[in-house]
């Protein structure tokens, strides 16, 4: 018999294959090399093949927002949004608000929700004692309070305090802040400038 391995591309050559039957002389050696170069190479193939690692995916960090400064870019951008979306920060760098519970007073008096009772104290008396007296605590509407309940005096104060706030010392100095202020806060409060 003859024996050819692929992988070495060698030749073997045996003895007699039937049981009993003594083999050629070198032929038992024979058959038993080829044997073995078979059995170690099935061992080799045998031989567990190395695993591959799986690279981890790195997670990407979400990127924090930076806040936005009130340069004046960002003050007109503001601008263009709608008033209720105007936050405290933007009204104080416009230099409309310097108090912190003014903002609130805006925002809540726009939406037509009245929740905060701690900032009534910013409304003149005559102005909180209409939304008592009509139980508009949890909800006004601005439309329905007299322009004249909003001023402390007439006309001349009504357009400069159109809010009716006590602190007058802490309105706007300067005429073009005042004319801006009386603007933004009727537009905010939606009532007439007449």
């Amino acid at each position: 018999m003859v024996y050819y391995i692929f992988e070495t591309g060698a030749f073997f050559k045996t003895g007699a294959s039937k049981k009993g039957e003594e083999e050629d002389e070198g032929g038992g050696g024979g058959g038993g090399e080829v044997k073995k170069l078979i059995l170690q190479q099935k061992k080799k193939k045998k031989k567990k093949k190395k695993k591959k690692k799986k690279k981890k995916k790195k997670k990407k960090k979400k990127k924090k927002k930076k806040k936005r400064l009130m340069t004046r870019r960002n003050i007109r951008a503001a601008d263009k949004r709608s008033p209720a979306c105007l936050g405290r920060d933007t009204l104080r760098a416009k230099g409309l608000l310097q108090d912190k519970a003014l903002p609130a007073v805006l925002m809540h008096l726009h939406l037509g929700i009245w929740s905060t009772y701690e900032s009534s104290q910013y409304l003149h008396p005559r102005l909180k004692n209409y939304l008592i007296k009509h139980q508009l605590t949890t909800f006004i509407s601005l439309r329905r309070v007299p322009t004249r309940c909003l001023a402390h005096t007439p006309t001349r104060n009504c357009l400069a305090n159109p809010l009716g706030f006590r602190s007058p010392e802490k309105r706007p100095s300067t005429p073009r802040q005042r004319k801006r202020f009386v603007w933004l806060s009727a537009r905010m409060m939606q009532i007439p400038m007449n």
